[in-house]
This record gives structure tokens, sequence and C-alpha cells, in this order.
């Protein structure tokens, strides 16, 4: 898997099902300054429920006002939709 190989390439132990991800973000209605979701008290495991980078996308995407049926073709003619199968964070929002 990719966090064995990350694990052999820098001797380190990675936790792939508990990942963070710091977003900078202002306007557009979300909030700012929050933390969202949980983890066990060593960092190791969440604990509420995860969210993706495609959630992060659809929530972008809500604050700049882009629907989420947008679609784009690819290269090979395949169409894909902005978010792919994304959830809205709405803690982000309240």
């Amino acid at each position: 898997s990719c966090c064995s190989r990350l694990a052999k390439l820098f001797q380190m132990k990675f936790y792939c099902d508990c990942t963070g991800v710091r977003q900078l973000g202002g306007g557009g209605g979300m909030n700012g300054g929050i933390a969202v979701g949980e983890t066990n008290s060593d960092g190791t495991r969440v604990e509420t429920e995860p969210y993706t980078s495609q959630d992060v996308m659809a929530s972008v995407c809500k604050a700049l006002g882009i629907s989420l049926q947008t679609t784009f073709t690819s290269q090979n003619g395949r169409p894909m939709k902005i978010a792919n199968s994304g959830k809205i964070i709405k803690e982000l929002f309240s």
C-alpha cells in the first residue's frame, strides 16, 4: 500500500486512515478557525465521520458558487464530476 511504501522510504509509521487536512480559506460563507472531527488521544484513528479530499473540494465549490453537478471531459473522453462523489462538510458553513 501507499502507507507501507512511505513507511519504508522515511523509516516511519504512517496512519493512513487518519490523515489531517489543514485548509486555509476565507470568505464564501465558510467558517474560519475551526477544527472539524476528532481523533483518538494519540491521533491514530478517526473517532467521528471521516472526510475525503472530494468532500473538501465539494465544500470549496459550494463556497465559490460552483455547482457540484459541473462535469469536465478528460483527455480520453471520460466525463468527470468536479468533486467526484464528495459531500459538503456542513460544519464549515454553519
